[in-house]
């Protein structure tokens, strides 16, 4: 038994040298890794493709179909048991591999299986726990349960059920509602923090408020019918509050402010010692045709 772990990436050279190193220092090794580019010009195709591993595959075909086209085509791709999606401008903890298999092994009705998460900055330095909602197998759009890539899936199940690329960056808060409004999925979360989410700010307003845009037809499509219409208006009424006060803060110049401010979670002195014993294990993991040392340089290259 193994599983398929897919990594899209898109102009992420200095950042895709450690999430890759996280995958080479999992406990858990029988995987296989398809890296599927999406249109890169930074020189990132061209490093990854110098790795020497007989399971890894690097897919290019000189496009960008944006992100939910890549995640399907993996998916399609992947020939393991069970599929586990990395960013690669994220890392992992070391055990993660392990535990989610190990959990989907002893829970075969579980189709998806998530995780805890901790942010991480640019530079790898432990900032606090992810906010996600307690999961109790609901998904609405106003719940967000999962941290994006933090997933792993059937494969069989997985192939079934396709991203929609309408829905640009907020594609998983669609999939996961989508799926729960079917009721033929089951939904499982390890609380444990085994997922790195690497943020460096709120990113650009434009994109902000794209999300906003789309996270609004989301709740248009699937709100009344799973919460009810005026549970659905008080929603959307609160995102049109919340990218007012993005687009105010932005003109007045404190929107990092409210970056630094968001309500995610505290984390405690055992989370972050473990943590940081993580990445440094995850920094010191060589990968197969690279040279350590000039790997290491690429990774923190400006």
């Amino acid at each position: 038994m193994h599983i398929t772990v897919c990594v899209p990436f898109m102009n992420d050279r200095k950042t895709i040298v450690d999430a890759l190193r996280s995958i080479y220092a999992q406990t858990f090794t029988n995987w296989n890794m398809i890296l599927l580019d999406d249109g890169s010009n930074d020189g990132t195709l061209d490093l990854v493709k110098q790795i020497r591993d007989d399971r890894v595959r690097v897919y290019c075909d000189g496009t960008n179909k944006q992100l939910s086209a890549r995640l399907n085509e993996m998916n399609q791709m992947a020939d393991g048991k069970y599929i586990i999606r990395l960013d690669a401008d994220d890392l992992q903890h070391p055990e993660r591999f392990a535990m989610q298999v190990e959990y989907m092994e002893k829970n075969p009705a579980v189709d998806l299986l998530g995780t805890g998460g901790i942010i991480i900055n640019e530079h790898d330095e432990i900032s606090r726990l992810t906010h996600c909602s307690p999961l109790n197998n609901k998904c609405h759009p106003f719940n967000t349960p999962f941290i994006s890539a933090s997933n792993i899936a059937k494969a069989d199940w997985q192939k079934q059920h396709l991203f929609d690329g309408r829905y640009v960056r907020a594609e998983d808060q669609e999939f996961w509602t989508r799926l729960y409004m079917q009721q033929n999925t089951v939904f499982a979360k390890l609380n444990d923090p085994l997922y790195y989410v690497r943020k460096v700010g709120l990113g650009s307003l434009a994109k902000t408020r794209l999300s906003y845009k789309t996270l609004r037809r989301i709740a248009w499509e699937y709100g009344p019918p799973l919460i009810g219409t005026p549970k659905t208006l008080l929603g959307i009424a609160k995102m049109y509050a919340k990218e007012s006060i993005h687009c105010v803060s932005d003109v007045l110049g404190f929107r990092e402010f409210l970056w630094h401010h968001q309500a995610d979670g505290h984390i405690s002195h055992q989370q972050k010692t473990t943590a940081i014993e993580a990445i440094t294990q995850i920094k010191n993991t060589p990968i197969p045709g690279w040279d350590f040392s000039l790997s290491k340089q690429v990774s923190k290259a400006a």
